[in-house]
């Protein structure tokens, strides 16, 4: 548990190129060994229908934009979903309850206020992004737990 926090919090910052890669493949290189003993299965629920939507669209946009970096979009909400599954059985297994998933909502909550607040106080974006706080690219990745959080509390 503390390697997948870890892993979103402090490498959702880091960069390659000018894209935000790390953290989704370091993400998903930790799901893919979790998966690989078997504790994370699919299950047919809201969340999976949300994620082939979004991956469906994916596919349009990357057909309409001719774009193939939008493959990127197609990881991110496969490890959306994984996310979500690996947060499930940690919630059934450590008996978390859900003080604890409203505490990692409310987290993500503060880092998209704070993201918000920062273009009132820089006028031109690339004096804080790259320099500050990571860009939007990087910023993205704190939507994983915000969503698996969010649908977790909408289901109870």
């Amino acid at each position: 548990m503390n390697i997948f926090f870890f892993i979103l919090i402090v490498a959702s910052s880091v960069q390659i190129a000018g894209y935000a890669l790390v953290d989704v493949i370091l993400i998903a290189l930790f799901l893919f060994l979790i998966s690989l003993q078997g504790s994370l299965k699919i299950r047919i629920d809201w969340v999976l229908v949300f994620c082939i939507y979004m991956i469906f669209q994916t596919f349009r946009g990357m057909y309409v934009l001719e774009d193939i970096r939008m493959i990127y979009w197609i990881l991110f909400f496969t490890v959306v979903y994984f996310s979500y599954q690996y947060l499930i059985e940690l919630q059934i297994q450590s008996k978390l309850d859900t003080e604890f998933v409203k505490k990692i909502f409310n987290y993500c909550r503060v880092y998209f206020v704070i993201y918000g607040l920062l273009p009132i106080l820089f006028i031109n974006p690339d004096d804080f992004q790259g320099i500050y706080w990571a860009g939007s690219s990087a910023a993205f990745i704190i939507v994983i737990p915000f969503l698996c959080s969010h649908f977790i509390l909408f289901e109870r």
